[in-house]
């Protein structure tokens, strides 16, 4: 973890992002989520997503933006994966199950029946909702 915040701090981030692959932006990124930092991880995903869209990059810069309490952009990230044509049934089916979590805790109790009744749909067809 000490080194992942040196290298990111010393190279400013925004070098990093310019010289490694959206791959390697990418798993540093999971890196920082799981040290809780999610802004730095955040920096980094949409970096990658620049780079290559990839939905689990959007999927996972969604959860970022979650838990660093981002509500308004978590909302737009899974609402943007859950859209996509490129999205396979099971990453729509977990950004259905997290736009309802979301706005089950902003007690928007219709839209989060809306969207776990995607989620328990998508699911009915054979994909996790979780």
């Amino acid at each position: 973890m000490v080194l992942r915040i040196f290298l990111f701090a010393l190279l400013g981030g925004s070098v990093i992002t310019t010289t490694l692959p959206s791959k390697l932006n990418a798993a540093l990124g999971s890196d920082l989520y799981k040290d809780s930092l999610y802004d730095e991880s955040i920096h980094l995903y949409n970096e990658s997503l620049k780079l290559e869209p990839n939905n689990e990059y959007l999927f996972n810069l969604g959860n970022a933006y979650l838990k660093s309490g981002d509500l308004e952009n978590a909302q737009k990230t899974y609402s943007q994966l859950l859209n996509s044509s490129s999205a396979s049934e099971q990453q729509k089916s977990k950004a259905a199950y997290n736009l309802g979590n979301l706005n089950y805790a902003e007690q928007n109790l219709g839209d989060a029946i809306k969207n776990y009744k995607i989620a328990l749909e998508i699911k009915s067809r054979g994909y996790s909702s979780k």
